[in-house]
């Protein structure tokens, strides 16, 4: 079985926007980590 990772519909307002906050900026660092680390295992 394989493992799939999805992100849908991130909307800026929410990361770094005017309802932004740092917990949701740190999400997106860490989803981006995990795409990268998914990504180089193919």
């Amino acid at each position: 079985m394989k493992k799939l990772l999805m992100v849908v519909d991130m909307q800026n307002d929410f990361i770094d926007g005017s309802l932004g906050t740092q917990e949701a900026r740190h999400v997106v660092r860490v989803l981006l980590r995990k795409a990268i680390i998914t990504r180089c295992k193919q």
